[in-house]
């Protein structure tokens, strides 16, 4: 989120002066544009900074009014949170994105944070979550190899596994989480409790071959309800840890989307950070840590 002190001094804006935002949308309001242009030809918004999205369309009508600071004008505000942050009022088109965007985005946040700072701290940690996931990747595929004996059911296990928990952990996010405050905190917490649920993996794993004794007792003459059995168990030693790791990620695309406009570059960002330490870690995991 953009600080408003911070986005005023960059547009140049005073700290107590009153501000307007007028906004009609990515291709503009005609008009709230001709209203705007109307009000400030009267001088009735003298005594106000404005900052005025004409949308592209209207810009060559508009850019004369552009006299920045008390006067700023332009075709399109990116990022548009910069233009919220310094607002006291906003004057928009009552469009859904334009509504969703005045209650996600407040004009201030606590002091102290700082939005480049939080983002770079949000992408690195969450290339280390990459980087952690798949060194459990394939530390779980060599345990499991060494359970189940076969590296094909192993690792089909382990992705299966994986990818359900993914898709699990996204569902119980958008259920359960979705609509609360979104917090730096709760990523870490969620982090804290990855490692701890993968470190309980260790003893499950060195129990499963006393397990699967007992299993070959009542169901050895059965190979495929066997190996079924095999998997499945298996499969719940790895399912927590793997259910959290689908938390983090639409927490991490909430945590760095600033903007409902910059959604494409704010996930992109995430999922390309994550998928960097993942092949950092699917390296240093396969040929480096694990023997």
């Amino acid at each position: 989120m953009m600080l408003s002190a911070a986005a005023r001094a960059r547009l140049g804006i005073a700290p107590e002066a009153r501000v307007v935002f007028a906004f009609g949308g990515s291709q503009g309001a005609r008009r709230l544009n001709a209203v705007i242009a109307e009000t400030l030809d009267s001088g009735r918004l003298d005594d106000l900074t404005v900052c005025w999205s004409t949308g592209a369309a209207a810009w060559e009508r508009y850019r004369r009014y552009d006299q920045p600071p008390r006067r700023i004008v332009r075709a399109f505000w990116d990022p548009i949170a910069e233009a919220y942050a310094v607002a006291n009022l906003v004057v928009a088109r009552a469009g859904a994105m334009a509504t969703a965007e005045t209650t996600d985005v407040p004009s201030s946040t606590p002091s102290g944070e700082a939005p480049a700072w939080l983002a770079w701290v949000v992408l690195s940690s969450f290339c280390l979550s990459g980087f952690a996931a798949l060194i459990y990747e394939n530390a779980w595929t060599r345990a499991l190899t060494l359970v189940i004996g076969s590296s094909t059911y192993s690792f089909t296990t382990m992705l299966v596994t994986f990818l359900v928990g993914l898709a699990f952990g996204g569902f119980l996010y958008a259920r359960f989480l979705g609509e609360r405050e979104v917090r730096l905190s709760t990523f870490g917490f969620i982090e804290l409790w990855i490692g701890l649920a993968a470190l309980a993996t260790i003893p499950m794993f060195e129990r499963l071959p006393l397990i699967f004794v007992r299993l070959l007792q009542g169901f050895g003459d059965t190979f495929n309800t066997f190996l079924s059995l095999q998997m499945f168990l298996s499969a719940l030693v790895m399912l927590a840890p793997t259910i959290l790791l689908g938390l983090t990620f639409p927490l991490v695309a909430r945590l760095f989307t600033q903007s409902l406009y910059r959604v494409g570059s704010g996930v992109g960002n995430s999922y390309a950070a994550n998928t960097l330490g993942a092949i950092i870690g699917s390296f240093i995991g396969g040929f480096i840590l694990i023997p």
